[in-house]
């Protein structure tokens, strides 16, 4: 099948997710964006208000090294942990890890270390 807009994709999309969505069918749909926080979506298609479930994940650099980020940042009907998590995938699968600490800019692409005192304002934020 071929698309020819964007308009067309989106159309297709919101079909095809009624469809499983009615057939009690988890579907999973993969996408890559730049534009994550601050954007007019959180996915190019603007495609977000019909996903129930939107989980980026970000390669991080740190302290010269590669790792790897998870987050949730839309889930409907339920409340999500808002740390964003190391993650790593080996042999035994995808794990899971401790949230990044002392590290701002992670989802906007550009991470660095922010002292203690940003921390301890984004803990009272939180709360």
């Amino acid at each position: 099948m071929v698309v020819g807009s964007l308009r067309g994709f989106r159309e297709v999309l919101i079909c095809l997710t009624f469809f499983i969505k009615h057939q009690e069918i988890a579907g999973v749909f993969t996408a890559t964006t730049p534009n994550l926080p601050g954007g007019q979506s959180k996915t190019e298609e603007h495609i977000s208000t019909i996903t129930d479930l939107i989980i980026p994940l970000r390669d991080v650099e740190m302290y010269d090294e590669m790792r790897r980020g998870v987050t949730v940042l839309n889930m409907r009907r339920s409340r999500q942990d808002q740390d964003i998590r190391e993650f790593a995938i080996d042999a035994r699968g995808m794990r899971i890890g401790r949230p990044f600490r002392d590290v701002t800019g992670i989802l906007a692409g550009g991470p660095r270390h922010a002292g203690s005192a940003a921390i301890d304002i984004v803990g009272n934020i939180r709360r």
